[in-house]
């Protein structure tokens, strides 16, 4: 039906332009979350490893293209629209699950130190020797870039491509 396959690229669309503003804020969070540990010397203090911010990094952007990607595939094999509803609200639910505050209970807000961080960041910039972020940031951008790209490619090739058969076949 056509509704659904146009309900779907609606939401593929909506999806993947979703993933290109994540990524510019998980990049900015990125940044003022590398600079605090700098400055405050981090690396040098025991059971604190930079290399986990680099992770954090990689993953971040690794999670929104897989997520987009993942998304286009599991909405293109929806038969109804109440298919592609309940598949495009379980993704939104799988995809703020790792936000502090998000959909899970287990972690509050209030239990991370968000205003303290931000004041100590406030701080860091007023001074001059305030570090620079390093390599990731360039990670987010061309992660952001290739989101971009994938946002108006992946809801043509789910608008064009007759996956119902492709299933069956």
């Amino acid at each position: 039906m056509w509704y659904t396959k146009l309900l779907a690229v609606l939401f593929v669309f909506v999806f993947n332009l979703n993933g290109v503003f994540i990524v510019s804020h998980e990049a900015l969070t990125w940044q003022q979350m590398s600079s605090v540990f700098r400055y405050l010397r981090c690396s040098e203090k025991k059971d604190c490893a930079p290399s986990l911010l680099f992770l954090d990094a990689f993953t971040n952007c690794y999670m929104v293209v897989m997520c987009c990607v993942c998304a286009t595939l599991a909405l293109a094999q929806s038969a109804t629209p109440k298919d592609v509803l309940f598949d495009a609200l379980a993704l939104f639910f799988l995809y703020n699950l790792d936000d502090i505050g998000g959909e899970l209970a287990i972690g509050q807000e209030d239990d991370w130190p968000g205003c303290q961080l931000a004041w100590v960041h406030y701080h860091i910039q007023r001074e001059e020797s305030c570090p620079g972020p390093g390599w990731p940031v360039a990670l987010f951008s061309v992660t952001a870039f290739l989101v971009a790209i994938i946002s108006v490619l992946l809801p043509i090739l789910l608008a064009i491509t007759d996956y119902q058969s492709l299933i069956l076949s």
